[in-house]
């Protein structure tokens, strides 16, 4: 998390980073797992929580190319979820 302290430049609030092995068997099986899209789920929850705790403006969650690619051949959407 971040405080845009101007126009170009940032400082870190907190450095949170979590391991959801989310292509853990993507290769073998074609797809992602439930149990891997279960993991991610619940890691964007508790980074939201604690964004939300922190009272921040706004969020923003990024992904690879292959999620994103992934998400839009497993559900035929280009987006999930709320965008707050």
């Amino acid at each position: 998390m971040v405080d845009a302290t101007a126009s170009d430049s940032f400082a870190f609030l907190a450095r949170e980073k979590e391991v959801v092995r989310l292509g853990q068997e993507t290769l073998r099986r074609g797809k992602l797992s439930a149990e891997a899209i279960e993991r991610a789920a619940a890691c964007i929850q508790r980074f939201r929580t604690a964004a939300e705790v922190r009272k921040v403006d706004a969020i923003v969650a990024v992904a690879t190319a292959s999620v994103r690619k992934q998400v839009i051949h497993q559900t035929g959407r280009e987006s999930h979820g709320d965008k707050s």
